[in-house]
């Protein structure tokens, strides 16, 4: 019998986009989960959009960088503009890394790979993988400073 993990599910999100501000157009939304594994959701917009809305239903906890900001917001106003409903995506709980990493450090820093950098962490290709390893480093933090992770 397969073990399962116990504990929260885990995904790791970016937004790819083009333009700027909520008028940018989404072009895809990617995902990495804690213990490995991803999902791409692209094409049509409001298609896409649905399936996402339907696999939030399984996620506990989307960790991003800048997604206070950026992410949560854009994702907001096209669900909202395909007339979905976007209650799925706030049933989940949200954790900007770059947040808590400027808050943790008080340092401000541009992208998660500098992040890791001043972590000592080895740089990864992708931001993703970068987001993960940042999480990890930082998990000790974050199972004391917020308790509600479940971590």
């Amino acid at each position: 019998m397969r073990s399962r993990k116990i504990g929260p599910h885990i995904y790791f999100l970016e937004l790819r986009t083009a333009g700027d501000g909520l008028e940018a157009a989404i072009r895809e939304i990617r995902l990495v989960g804690e213990s490995g594994g991803g999902r791409v959701f692209r094409g049509d917009e409001k298609m896409f959009l649905r399936s996402f809305l339907k696999f939030c239903t399984d996620v506990d906890i989307f960790v991003t960088w800048g997604g206070e900001s950026f992410a949560l917001p854009l994702l907001t106003a096209k669900i909202i503009r395909n007339r979905l409903d976007p209650a799925p995506l706030y049933e989940t709980y949200h954790l900007d890394l770059k947040t808590f990493f400027e808050k943790t450090f008080s340092a401000s820093v541009s992208d998660v790979s500098e992040a890791a950098a001043l972590l000592g962490l080895r740089k990864r290709r992708d931001a993703l993988e970068n987001m993960r390893a940042v999480f990890n480093a930082l998990r000790s933090i974050l199972r004391v400073t917020r308790p509600e992770l479940a971590l």
